[in-house]
């Protein structure tokens, strides 16, 4: 009781597409052997130039596709991009490693990795599941403990050390050789002209 023009219940084997060119011929798909490859795919033929695409279902709902662009689309039929996920949760991917997880961004000609928010959004890192732990805002400042930083690094916290000790909030060590003369730990500068100059300002020193 065949259901569609070849109906196997065995496997289908292919040792390559036909000899026709992939802008030549009717437009197919195929499922080949090439040069020790497994291929899957569509061949346009002399269709124009931008058309067909390959979809992945299951559970007869389309999961994958790979549009005539060659821009991958998870979760939807449009891909604007490369990789293009779209889903539901609010967990979207993981990404896992041996030890730490990571992912490289690389900018081809600058060697740069860069990571931004769309107009008007934070930048936010957190840990233990979903809580925020710091911020970078939509103007700039920098939030440590507050999610509504008000100047270019705003830090909130209870102490740490306890009833009877003091941690503070913000740690800064010095880890250089010992040097008798007092070392300025925090700079204050500031602009004296309308050159633009700046000269120092004020400084704290540990005790």
């Amino acid at each position: 009781s065949p259901e569609e023009k070849i109906h196997s219940s065995g496997a289908i084997i292919s040792t390559g597409v036909n000899a026709t060119g992939v802008t030549a011929g009717t437009e197919r798909a195929f499922i080949d052997l090439v040069s020790n490859k497994a291929r899957i795919g569509h061949l346009r033929g002399t269709t124009g130039a931008g058309s067909g695409g390959l979809q992945l279902y299951t559970d007869s709902v389309e999961r994958l596709r790979i549009d005539s662009a060659g821009n991958v689309g998870i979760g939807t039929v449009a891909p604007g991009y490369r990789l293009h996920v779209d889903a539901t949760a609010n967990d979207v991917s993981l990404f896992q490693g041996a030890n730490s997880g990571s992912l490289t961004l690389r900018n081809a000609t600058a060697n740069e990795m860069i990571i931004h928010t769309g107009t008007s959004d934070a930048l936010i890192l957190g840990t233990s599941g979903n809580t925020e732990r710091m911020r970078i805002d939509s103007s700039g400042n920098v939030g440590i403990g507050t999610s509504s930083p008000v100047t270019s690094m705003h830090i909130t916290g209870a102490d740490g050390g306890g009833s009877g000790t003091f941690n503070g909030q913000l740690t800064l060590e010095d880890t250089a050789a010992y040097n008798a003369t007092p070392v300025t730990g925090i700079n204050f500068k500031t602009k004296y002209n309308t050159a633009g100059d700046v000269v120092p300002l004020a400084g704290i020193t540990g005790a």
